[in-house]
């Protein structure tokens, strides 16, 4: 909740706590010129594990950008292969049962399952391992509290083209808002 008390401008903001308070510099009637602002309905970001390795490594994935309403959400992953590409699956839920890649695919790493849905595919280059996909999240106030899934899936690439598909870690973002 934001409390008035500005009496000039503001200087700087800054998040904390992971994004759940703003601290604002300034001019304020405030103690000290900071102010503080927290929210009860902070974006949060949940790793739900199932990921597999892949030849470059874990194949690990963070929310390097939480999920706040009117803005960018990122996540990002690292020890990927160094050739792939990567599909950036984006979900509102989850599989009750993995789905295990080697079933969808030949080139399926046994032990690899997808758990996000895929209502959102993406498509990301692996450079040095590491890949990013960024989505927006809409100014629609029912989206506060909505869980979004997100998992990436990398194909690495050799001859004579897709030698395998591995899987990182699922991620779960609950949308949050000031």
């Amino acid at each position: 909740m934001l409390s008035s008390g500005a009496s000039g401008g503001i200087a700087s903001l800054l998040f904390f706590d992971g994004g759940s308070a703003l601290y604002a510099g300034g001019s304020f009637w405030a103690q000290n010129n900071l102010q503080a602002f927290t929210t009860q309905c902070a974006a949060t970001a949940e790793d739900l594990g199932g990921g597999c390795p892949s030849s470059g490594g874990a194949n690990h994935l963070v929310a390097s950008k939480h999920a706040w309403l009117e803005s960018d959400a990122r996540l990002s992953a690292t020890g990927l292969p160094g050739a792939a590409i990567v599909a950036t699956v984006v979900g509102f839920s989850q599989y009750a049962t993995p789905l295990a890649l080697s079933s969808l695919l030949a080139q399926g790493v046994p032990g690899c399952s997808l758990l996000a849905v895929p209502d959102v595919v993406g498509v990301a280059a692996a450079a040095d391992g590491r890949a990013d996909f960024r989505f927006a999240v809409p100014a629609q106030p029912a989206l506060i509290g909505a869980e979004i899934f997100g998992q990436f899936v990398p194909a690495e690439l050799g001859p004579p083209g897709i030698v395998a598909m591995t899987a990182t870690n699922t991620v779960k973002l609950t949308v949050g808002s000031f």
